[in-house]
C-alpha cells in the first residue's frame, strides 16, 4: 500500500504540476497575444510612417521641381531681357558709329576746304605784298 500511496502522491503532484504548467502556458499565451498585438500596432505605425515619408518625399520633390522650373523661367526671362538690351546697345553703337563716320568725313572735308582757303589766302597775301612792294604791277 505504501507503493500505492507514493504513486498516488506522485500522481497528485504531477496533476498539480500540470495544472500549474497549464496555468503558466495560458499566462504566457496571453502575454504572447498581447505582445503580438503590440507588434502588430508597431508594424502598423511603421507602415504609416513609411507611407508618410514617401508622401513627404514626393511633396518635397514636387516643391523642388516647381522651384527649379521657376528659377529656370526667371533665368530665361533675364537672358531674353539681356539679349534685347544688348541688341539695343549694338543698334545704338552701330548708329553712333555711322554718325561718327559721317562727322569724321565732314571734318576731313572741312579741313581740306580750310587748307585750300588758307592756301588761297596765303597766295593772295603774297600777291598783295608783291604788289605793294612793286614787284608786280597791274597791266
Amino acid at each position: 500500500m505504501n507503493e500505492n500511496v507514493t504513486l498516488m502522491t506522485v500522481l497528485e503532484e504531477l496533476k498539480d504540476f500540470r495544472a500549474e504548467n497549464n496555468k503558466r502556458w495560458e499566462e504566457n499565451d496571453k502575454k504572447w497575444e498581447a505582445n503580438d498585438k503590440k507588434i502588430d500596432a508597431l508594424d502598423a505605425r511603421v507602415s504609416k510612417l513609411e507611407e508618410r515619408r514617401k508622401s513627404d518625399k514626393r511633396e518635397i520633390v514636387e516643391v523642388l521641381d516647381t522651384m527649379q522650373k521657376s528659377i529656370d523661367k526667371q533665368f530665361t526671362e533675364i537672358k531674353d531681357y539681356m539679349v534685347v538690351q544688348i541688341d539695343k546697345m549694338n543698334a545704338a553703337y552701330i548708329a553712333n558709329e555711322a554718325e561718327h563716320k559721317k562727322f569724321r568725313e565732314d571734318i576731313k572735308n572741312l579741313t581740306q576746304r580750310s587748307n585750300f582757303q588758307n592756301s588761297r589766302i596765303t597766295a593772295l597775301e603774297e600777291w598783295k605784298e608783291n604788289f605793294e612792294d612793286g614787284i608786280i604791277g597791274v597791266c
